[in-house]
């Protein structure tokens, strides 16, 4: 695998990265790959790089002062420029944590992470350029639906061959994960949207300290989390209040894992039942659970798991809801 590129094509990725030289800038999207593969693969509409958040309008201002223009302004998570001659920089602002791993948050509070094992260093006409590695790639370019570029990009780098880095392992949440949590569970309700069930209602404070007070343990996949399973307390026997996984990450077992992890939790405490609530139609709801085990309850519930019911009758607005469990030991 080549660790450098010629020139050649890449005048004008060269062009914005000499306008951010001595900042911290990282390489993504169609750039990033051909960075990896050592040649240009396509016509690119854009640079996409990373800067740091909190230096986000920095960074746009020296392409301002270039004669650049702001198309889009959301700083400081993102801000588009565009020069006179059409050349177009997309600027995404990272949060990094003290493990180095980054997000980036949206103005509508979706989350992305970006792993600090998912970066590589590679170099273009000499020029040190920081860009995601192809494991990281090809995770990148999953969740949706491919598109002609995303194809063209996969094909570029197909012949790459890394040690896979990432660790899709089951472990206990940490202290300061925490946010990582919440911002997966909001980016992964998106995948609720094409089935007509967006914007899903906020919870409620009562139900939401309620919840609080139920939860056991979480635990999550990944270092660091892409997915996560959160445990209650329900009528004296385990109850999944939540399972989630960013789309990216999806079919790739996860959510088995974390369900697996969570009857084993769950039996090692004493539980031969664990529940749960969810949607009847939704293909990867009800209709998955099923596949690994669960069975639906009926009509008859416990006390607390008919509360757990009624909390969430917001969502029952969007479609049918079912209570199943599992019997576990």
């Amino acid at each position: 695998m080549s660790e450098s590129a010629d020139c050649g094509g890449f005048v004008p990725l060269l062009e914005a990265l000499e306008r951010l030289k001595d900042c911290d800038v990282r390489l993504g999207g169609g750039w990033g790959v051909d960075v990896l593969a050592g040649r240009v693969s396509r016509s690119h509409h854009d640079v996409d790089l990373f800067v740091p958040r909190d230096g986000m309008v920095a960074a746009a201002s020296r392409f301002i002062d270039r004669g650049f223009d702001a198309v889009l302004e959301e700083p400081p998570d993102r801000m588009v420029l565009q020069s006179r001659g059409g050349q177009r920089v997309d600027l995404n602002g990272l949060v990094y944590r003290a493990d180095g791993h980054a997000v980036q948050v949206d103005h509508e509070g979706d989350l992305e992470i970006f792993p600090a094992w998912g970066w590589v260093q590679r170099a273009v006409a000499g020029q040190r350029v920081v860009c995601l590695s192809a494991e990281a790639q090809r995770l990148k370019h999953r969740g949706y639906p491919p598109r002609r570029t995303d194809e063209t990009d996969l094909a570029a780098i197909a012949h790459i061959n890394e040690p896979p880095r990432f660790d899709p392992a089951v472990r206990p949440m940490e202290a300061g994960e925490e946010d990582l949590v919440a911002g997966i569970e909001t980016a992964s309700d998106r995948l609720l949207r094409p089935f007509g069930m967006w914007p899903l209602p906020p919870s409620h404070p009562e139900a939401i300290a309620a919840e609080r007070a139920r939860t056991v343990a979480v635990l999550v996949a990944g270092r660091p989390s892409i997915g996560f399973s959160r445990l209650e307390l329900v009528d004296g026997h385990a109850h999944i209040g939540q399972l989630s996984v960013l789309s990216e990450y999806g079919r790739l077992g996860i959510g088995a894992s974390l369900v697996e992890a969570s009857c084993q939790w769950a039996s090692r405490h004493g539980n031969r039942l664990i529940t749960l609530t969810t949607f009847v139609e939704v293909p990867f709801n009800a209709p998955w659970y099923r596949r690994i085990g669960f069975r639906e309850l009926p009509d008859a519930l416990d006390f607390e798991l008919a509360e757990v019911v009624a909390q969430e009758a917001d969502l029952a607005a969007f479609g049918a809801r079912v209570v199943m469990a599992r019997t576990l030991g």
